[in-house]
C-alpha cells in the first residue's frame, strides 16, 4: 500500500468558503482521512508552508484538448495554472463517434497533430488516450456536430426521422460507455442547420440519462437573446434537467446590454443554468466564421478548397469589402496558422496587411485558403465589464476554451493566452472583487465537478482522488500575452499522490 500524509495550516477543500488547518491521510491514490486540527509535522509528512493554500486540483470547464492532448500530453499550459482535469468534447466538436461519413473530414481538421484518427467509438478513443499518459485528465462530452456528421455527413441540412434516431442511438451508446453529456456548437456546420425538434430529440436522450448539455449559442451577438430563448425551449421542451452556456459573452459595443438577457437565462426557475467564462476581452475561434452567407454554413475544408479557384476568390474579396469596415480589421489578431503566414501570428490584421502591402480583406481570404481549419484568430470586441459581472455570478465557473498547448509547441499551434493563463486571472479578478481564496478555489474545483457530475475530483473527501495544489495566494498570476501566449503562469505547484 503506498501511504502519505500531509499537514498544512491552510486547507481549502472545495466544499467550505473558509481555510481550516489540518492534516490528511492518503493510500492507493485516494484520499482516507481528514482531521482538521493545528497538528505540528511528523517524520515522514509532507508539510505545506503557512503562507500556501492546500487545495484540490483544478478543472477546466470548457476545454478542447481532445486531440492536442495526444499530441502533448504534458499539457503544459494547462497544468501549469494547477488544472488537472477538463470538460472537453465542447462546442458541438468532439473526435467521436466517428463513421465513413465524418472520419476524412475530422483528420483534415486535425491535421496539425498529426495523429490518425484510427478509432470509431469513445470508449476507443479513451484507450487511445490512456496510451499516451497524459498529465490531464478529460471528462468528455459528445460533440454534435460530430454525431449529426457521423450520421448524415456535413452538407445535408434537414435530416430525415431514420438520421435522427441513429444520432440519437450513437448519443445513447457513448452516454452509456461514460460521456459525461452533449454539447451544442450551433454556430458551426453542421451544427447549424439543425431545428427545434433535432435538438429535443438529443436532449430527450439527456434527460433519460440525467446528463447535461452545453451550449455553444448560435449568436453571442446580435441575436444574442432570440438564441437564449431557442435554447431554453427546446431544454423545457425535453425535459432537460441540465443546461450550461458555454464561454458567456456579449459579443460587440452594439450589443453589451444583452448581459442582462444572459444574467435572466442563469436564474431560470425552470431547470438549472450554469455557465463558464474566460477572463479575457477577446474571444478566439476558427478565423472562418466570419465569412458572409453563403460561406458561412460550409466547412472549413470546403471553403479552403473553394477559395483555389481564383474567381471564386475575387467575388468573395469583393463581398467582404463590402461587408467588413477598415476599422474591424484593427480588432483582428491571428492566433495561429500555417506556413508562409505563421510569422505573423500575435499580430492584427490592420499591421500585417500594411507590412505586406495588401488589403486586410484580401489577407483574411489568402490565410483561409492557405489552411482554413488550422486558422484561428482573436476577436478584440467584448465586455470587461460584462465579463466581470459574469464572473461574480454564482452560476458561474472558469473555463479556458482552449486546447492543451506546451510551453513550445513547434507544428502544433499558437494559444490564445487565455491556455496559459485564464484560471490565475480568473483568481485575482475574484479576489479583487473581495471573494475569499477558499470561494474562489471551490469555484475552480468542486463547483465545477458537481455542474458536470464528475465522480471523486475537485475536492478534498474521504474516497476522493489524491490530487492537491499548493498555491501560493500572492504569486498565482498570469505572464501569458497575445504576443507571447505561451508564458506559464507562476505560484502553484501539483502534487498527486
Amino acid at each position: 500500500m503506498n501511504s502519505a500524509r500531509i499537514v498544512a495550516r491552510r486547507i481549502a477543500d472545495g466544499v467550505k468558503n473558509h481555510c481550516y488547518a489540518g492534516r490528511i491521510s492518503v493510500a492507493d491514490h485516494r484520499i482516507t482521512l481528514i482531521e482538521p486540527g493545528d497538528f505540528a509535522p511528523e517524520p515522514g509528512d509532507i508539510a505545506v508552508s503557512a503562507d500556501k493554500i492546500l487545495a484540490p486540483g483544478f478543472i477546466d470547464a470548457h476545454g478542447h484538448s481532445d486531440l492536442s492532448l495526444l499530441a502533448m500530453p504534458e499539457a503544459e499550459g494547462k497544468t501549469r495554472q494547477g488544472i488537472v482535469y477538463e470538460i472537453a468534447g465542447n462546442c458541438g466538436l468532439s473526435p467521436f463517434p466517428l463513421t465513413e461519413l465524418n472520419r476524412a473530414h475530422l483528420q483534415e481538421l486535425y491535421k496539425q497533430y498529426q495523429t490518425a484518427l484510427t478509432w470509431n467509438s469513445f470508449a476507443e478513443y479513451q484507450q487511445q488516450l490512456s496510451r499516451c499518459a497524459p498529465a490531464l485528465k478529460l471528462f468528455s462530452l459528445v460533440g454534435h456536430n460530430t454525431l449529426r456528421a457521423a450520421a448524415a455527413g456535413y452538407e445535408k441540412q434537414a435530416l430525415s426521422a431514420s438520421e435522427i434516431s441513429t444520432m440519437c442511438d450513437l448519443l445513447d451508446r457513448e452516454l452509456m460507455a461514460g460521456a459525461i453529456g452533449l454539447s451544442l456548437g450551433l454556430l458551426y456546420t453542421p451544427g447549424c442547420f439543425a431545428d427545434k425538434a433535432e435538438i429535443v430529440a438529443l436532449m430527450q436522450v439527456l434527460a433519460r440519462h440525467n446528463k447535461i448539455c452545453t451550449v455553444h449559442l448560435k449568436s453571442e451577438s446580435t441575436r444574442l437573446e432570440e438564441a437564449l430563448r431557442d435554447t431554453l425551449s427546446a431544454a423545457q421542451s425535453a425535459g432537460l434537467q441540465k443546461l450550461h452556456l458555454s464561454h458567456l459573452k456579449t459579443a460587440g459595443e452594439a450589443n453589451f446590454h444583452k448581459i442582462n438577457a444572459i444574467i435572466e437565462a442563469l436564474e431560470s426557475t425552470d431547470l438549472q443554468v450554469t455557465g463558464d467564462v474566460y477572463c479575457y476581452t477577446a474571444s478566439m475561434t476558427q478565423l472562418s466564421v466570419i465569412l458572409p452567407a453563403p460561406f458561412d454554413n460550409y466547412d472549413d475544408v470546403k471553403n479552403m478548397q473553394l477559395l483555389q479557384n481564383h474567381d471564386i476568390f475575387r467575388e468573395l474579396l469583393t463581398q467582404v469589402r463590402k461587408e467588413r469596415s477598415s476599422d474591424y480589421w484593427q480588432k483582428v489578431q491571428l492566433i495561429s496558422s500555417a506556413p508562409p503566414f505563421d510569422k505573423f501570428c500575435g499580430r492584427f490584421f490592420s499591421k500585417i496587411a500594411r507590412q505586406q502591402q495588401i488589403e486586410p480583406e484580401e489577407l483574411f481570404l489568402q490565410l483561409l485558403r492557405n489552411d482554413a481549419t488550422g486558422t484561428t484568430a482573436a476577436f478584440h470586441t467584448l465586455s470587461e465589464a460584462n465579463m466581470l459581472r459574469l464572473i461574480a455570478h454564482p452560476s458561474v465557473v472558469p473555463g479556458s476554451d482552449e486546447s492543451a498547448r506546451n510551453i513550445c509547441s513547434g507544428p502544433f499551434g499558437q494559444s490564445h493566452p487565455r491556455g496559459f493563463g485564464n484560471h490565475a486571472r480568473y483568481f485575482k479578478l475574484r479576489q479583487s472583487q473581495g471573494a475569499d481564496p477558499a470561494q474562489i478555489i471551490r469555484e475552480m474545483s468542486a463547483q465545477t465537478a458537481e455542474i458536470f457530475d464528475l465522480p471523486d475530483v475537485g475536492a478534498i473527501k474521504p474516497t476522493y482522488e489524491a490530487v492537491f495544489n499548493i498555491l501560493d495566494p500572492e504569486q498565482y498570476c498570469d505572464h501569458a500575452s497575445y504576443e507571447m501566449p505561451h508564458i506559464p503562469t507562476a505560484g502553484v505547484e501539483t502534487l498527486k499522490l
